[in-house]
């Protein structure tokens, strides 16, 4: 499960993921213009081999706040609240409940 970082001001991060949640947001920031949009990334879960990897970013553009998963580009109608606890006590998304990714 999910181990809380309290270096994170309490919030939680799988450390298998947070390289790639680094890399992301690095990539997000030199490629979009900031003028006209701001992309984040706001939560991740690494599957715990039974779910697929996932990191939601928000985009915050001058048109308004949407949200996507990164890797299926699948978007979340959410603004929080973008996982689900199944009976074993392993995180998903519903939207991608099914959908096999990398």
């Amino acid at each position: 499960m999910c181990e809380l970082n309290k270096h994170n001001d309490g919030r939680r991060m799988d450390p298998c993921i947070i390289k790639d949640c680094n890399r992301i947001q690095r990539r997000l920031y030199f490629k979009v213009a900031p003028a006209t949009q701001h992309l984040t990334v706001v939560a991740s879960c690494c599957g715990h081999g039974k779910y697929p990897k996932t990191i939601v970013i928000e985009n915050n553009s001058n048109i308004g706040k949407t949200h996507y998963e990164y890797y299926s580009k699948v978007t979340i109608p959410r603004k929080r609240r973008y996982y689900q606890k199944d009976k074993q006590g392993y995180y998903f998304i519903p939207e991608l409940k099914g959908l096999k990714l990398q």
